[in-house]
């Protein structure tokens, strides 16, 4: 295998944010240097915040959301809303193919029936599917599956600026979906499982290491809960 060396790049000791050092979240010398970007819980009382923090869980469930986040509801002038949430067809391709590289199993049918023969396609209006996810949350396989696993604080995502197939690396931003917390700021009792979990998806769809390493992580992780 390989071998990879990582460097973090970070701001002066003692100043809490790149926002509050340069007055810009990311500067251009810091994205210039950077080849991937691992992005920390943000917010706090100086900004506004809003804090979630789900409790029920579920065990034996196994998730994964994929959400489009460069056409429909997205775009549209300010100070209006309507109703409708244009897609283009490639836009809706893309998100299928991605899907089915990722899960193996969602997506637009007849991308995923021609391109992936071996899945099971089930078409769910987003209420249904939300229904679905908390009624029974073991038959998809697939913000209410955050409840599900117990806490969003063991959540990472992935904004991923193309299919990470494995044939070159995959830009994207690779965060925690929790919020900044600012209730427990210095307390040390922070929990670093979605930021941990974020650095596994980083090494798998952008250094395209074994998924093995990441697995090994969750498997790990998950013995640690369960001790």
């Amino acid at each position: 295998m390989a071998e990879h060396k990582i460097v973090v790049l970070g701001i002066a000791k003692g100043v809490r944010c790149s926002v509050d050092a340069t007055g810009s979240p990311l500067t251009d010398e810091t994205l210039a240097a950077a080849n991937a970007v691992l992005l920390g819980s943000i917010g706090g009382p100086e900004w506004g915040t809003g804090s979630v923090r789900p409790e029920p869980r579920c065990r034996g469930t196994d998730f994964v959301i994929v959400r489009e986040l460069t056409g429909g509801i997205y775009f549209g002038e300010r100070n209006s809303a309507w109703d409708t949430e244009p897609y283009s067809r490639a836009e809706v391709e893309r998100f299928a193919r991605l899907s089915g590289v990722l899960v193996r199993g969602s997506g637009d049918k007849k991308i995923l029936e021609k391109e992936f023969p071996d899945f099971k396609v089930e078409r769910q209006l987003i209420d249904s599917a939300a229904m679905i996810m908390v009624k029974n949350p073991h038959r998809p396989q697939r913000d209410e599956a955050s409840v599900i696993p117990g806490s969003i604080g063991l959540l990472p995502s992935a904004s991923l600026s193309g299919i990470p197939d494995g044939n070159g690396k995959c830009n994207g931003i690779y965060e925690p979906i929790y919020s900044s917390a600012p209730d427990i700021s210095s307390k040390g009792i922070v929990n670093l499982i979605s930021t941990i979990l974020s650095v596994t998806m980083l090494l798998r769809y952008f250094l395209n290491l074994p998924g093995e390493i990441g697995d090994a992580v969750v498997k790990e992780l998950t013995r640690i809960l369960k001790a």
